[in-house]
């Protein structure tokens, strides 16, 4: 949240990463998508339209049908992936995007 972030999206990752990163939200408002269930464009384009930010559980369970919904449609929100499975690269990747933004401006 002292980022600038409200709202992320993780998309991916195992049922057990989505569990454990729920209960770490604190004031963080989050959508964990399961990777490997069907989703919908109209879904997808709701959670970025919604979603500071996007991050993309590479190396995780996720479908190519489902990861593309949010890396190929046309959005204002940054999607990112995070290299590696699990809570710790998730929130890795968060706060190198985040410090690469800072340091941006």
């Amino acid at each position: 949240a002292a980022g600038g972030l409200g709202r992320l999206v993780v998309v991916g990752g195992s049922p057990d990463t989505r569990r454990a990163l729920g209960a770490l939200s604190g004031s963080l408002e989050l959508r964990l998508i399961d990777g490997t269930e069907r989703r919908t464009r109209a879904e997808a384009m709701c959670d970025l339209d919604w979603a500071d930010l996007v991050v993309i559980g590479g190396s995780s369970e996720l479908g190519h049908k489902v990861s593309n919904l949010y890396t190929r449609e046309k959005s204002a929100t940054p999607v990112i992936t995070a290299p590696r499975r699990g809570v710790e690269a998730i929130a890795g990747s968060v706060l190198e995007h985040l410090r690469r933004r800072a340091g941006s401006r």
